[in-house]
């Protein structure tokens, strides 16, 4: 009896994390010991990660982009440039956030 409950609990857990991917906010700046700095954000459902990797091109007209890794359930949006410094980085990344919140109701909170 207890086998059975534990099975339907990793494959509810596992049903779960298959709808939702991680989304992680990355910008390159040169210099520095890590020349990137990154967020990781939380996880949204797999149609608004889909969302974001279709266009945060379009929203950023063509400042970031977004990938997903599917193997990994991972949204990463990017920066296309390099900023200037890891202040402008830092900057970047709630820029990038802004774009995500303010075009993805189901985000606002991040």
């Amino acid at each position: 009896m207890l086998s059975t409950k534990v099975l339907a609990f990793a494959f509810l857990l596992l049903a779960t994390e298959s709808l939702a991917s991680r989304l992680n906010f990355s910008a390159k700046y040169p210099g520095g010991i890590s020349p990137a700095v990154s967020k990781n954000a939380g996880t949204v459902p797999d149609n608004v990660g889909d969302d974001i990797v279709a266009n945060m091109g379009t929203w950023s007209n063509g400042k970031f982009f977004a990938t997903k890794n599917n193997n990994l359930n991972l949204v990463t949006v990017k920066n296309t440039n390099a900023a200037a410094t890891k202040g402008a980085a830092n900057d970047e990344i709630a820029e990038m956030q802004g774009f995500v919140n303010a075009n993805t109701p189901e985000t606002t909170g991040l």
